[in-house]
């Protein structure tokens, strides 16, 4: 027959058990729940540092397209003013679109913080459409030239117009 005290024991033996089980998978709950938690955390890392990557990506993209216009920009915004390059490529465009040059008159350049900009008056006499060439090539040119201000005057019995113009022809300081 079994006794009271073994009867005991075992009751004993079991809550010890269940005691033992339960705090043993408690601690165990609680680290996966921390677990967890860290690991969502990391995701959430993770995720930012994607997004960061992506953004650094763009950016690279961004300066590489930036610099490359700047050495464009540079290429069309000379360091120096020279003024007789400038009027060689006038003479130029003029003589492939039949434009007659009448005066190319250089004024004094007017110092900015991160560029010259010179004044050139121009006087031209041409037909309507080779003096709409000269302008667009004119504003087309590899450097950075401004019309600032033209007066077309009413064609002759011919055909030509005398026309009059104020150009800014900027040079990087």
């Amino acid at each position: 027959m079994i006794r009271k005290i073994d009867i005991i024991a075992v009751v004993s033996i079991i809550f010890l058990l269940l005691v033992s089980y339960t705090s043993f998978f408690n601690r165990e709950r609680v680290k996966m729940t921390a677990l967890k938690v860290k690991e969502e955390k990391l995701k959430n890392k993770l995720k930012l540092a994607e997004e960061v990557n992506i953004g650094l990506e763009t950016i690279k993209e961004e300066t590489t397209h930036i610099r490359k216009k700047l050495k464009e920009f540079e290429k069309r915004l000379p360091g120096k003013e020279d003024i007789p390059a400038f009027l060689k490529n006038i003479n130029k465009i003029a003589e492939y679109n039949k434009v007659k040059l009448m005066s190319i008159i250089p004024n004094k350049p007017e110092k900015g913080s991160i560029y010259s900009k010179i004044p050139v008056n121009i006087t031209v006499e041409a037909r309507f459409k080779n003096l709409y060439k000269f302008l667009y090539q004119i504003e087309n040119a590899n450097r950075v030239i401004r019309i600032e201000e033209i007066t077309i005057n009413k064609p002759s019995l011919t055909g030509i117009m005398k026309t009059k113009m104020h150009l800014s022809i900027f040079a990087a300081i």
